[in-house]
């Protein structure tokens, strides 16, 4: 069944189709499936940035983060990229699951029920 994009393209194109004896099938996978439609999915995704991210989101903070021990190095400074974000993060999570096995020494009976996601 098809939804969306790929439900407006049949329709925009079924008459083509049926006047030149073409598959829709055919055609819409050539479409959605195609080099062209990769390149625009690509461009798109390479358009997106923190930054944007950010601005299209005004109502999500990342200063909520500040307050939690293991996101304190990776809001405490701005990145530009999402890569740079996440690698602070994981880092800083790294960094304070590190601590908590210091500190907790080698108790294995009540394991952390934190979990981070970084990912």
């Amino acid at each position: 069944m098809l939804k969306g994009q790929a439900l407006d393209f049949y329709y925009d194109n079924k008459e083509i189709w049926e006047a030149s004896d073409c598959d829709p099938v055919e055609g819409i996978r050539a479409y959605f499936e195609g080099p062209e439609y990769h390149r625009t999915i690509l461009d798109k995704w390479s358009g997106i940035s923190l930054q944007n991210i950010v601005d299209e989101n005004p109502e999500k903070t990342l200063k909520v983060t500040r307050t939690h021990p293991a996101c304190q190095l990776a809001t405490s400074k701005q990145q530009d990229t999402v890569p740079g974000l996440t690698r602070d993060l994981q880092s800083g999570v790294s960094q304070y699951e590190d601590m908590i096995k210091a500190t907790n020494g080698r108790r294995t009976a009540n394991p952390s029920t934190n979990a981070y996601f970084t990912d």
